[in-house]
């Protein structure tokens, strides 16, 4: 099978299925916790400075955190903006949407951005912190590959766009690595 007809065939058959919910309500956040989300996979795969598995797996025993700082509330309150700066930038229409994987339920992912046919995916990190890793590396933290290729593996997408806000060069391209995938996958 040629890579345009693998393409074709993922834009046809959909590896994940949209969960209507509201990111952020109390409904969200159960079925967040009956999974493995995007942004608990650095925890998981020891990449996290802040959290670390066993504090993922006690999030899952347990309940979920509703845990929020400062960098955080800002993320979520310039998110919108982000968003529709991306949009106007890069000409692709892009909603909030969660996703649930059809080969592994319990594999979810609370995305910023899917384009409306399913090509794309678009995660925005507005920190200062990331900015300025962004702004002088030219690639994205380590911390965030994790989340990013949980995100690409639930997906099918064969690439990325990290949107970071006020960055000249806004998108960075996160390509999937199937070496990352297998490793997440022990």
């Amino acid at each position: 099978m040629k890579f345009s007809q693998i393409i074709n065939l993922r834009k046809k058959i959909k590896p994940y299925k949209i969960i209507d919910l509201e990111q952020g309500t109390e409904i969200w956040h159960r079925w967040r916790n009956e999974g493995i989300g995007a942004s608990d996979a650095p925890a998981i795969m020891g990449d996290n400075p802040w959290k670390s598995a066993s504090y993922v797996m006690k999030e899952k025993l347990y309940g979920y955190s509703t845990f929020t700082n400062d960098a955080m509330q800002r993320g979520k309150d310039l998110e919108h903006q982000a968003r529709i700066r991306y949009q106007l930038v890069n000409g692709i229409k892009v909603r909030p949407v969660c996703i649930q994987s059809n080969k592994y339920e319990w594999l979810r992912a609370s995305l910023d951005g899917l384009s409306y046919n399913g090509s794309s995916v678009l995660e925005i990190k507005c920190g200062k912190k990331t900015y300025h890793y962004c702004k002088s590396y030219d690639t994205v933290p380590k911390h965030y590959y994790a989340q990013l290729q949980h995100i690409l593996t639930i997906t099918g997408c064969l690439l990325l766009l990290c949107f970071i806000k006020n960055l000249v060069r806004n998108n960075k391209d996160i390509k999937i690595l199937q070496k990352f995938i297998d490793h997440l996958f022990m």
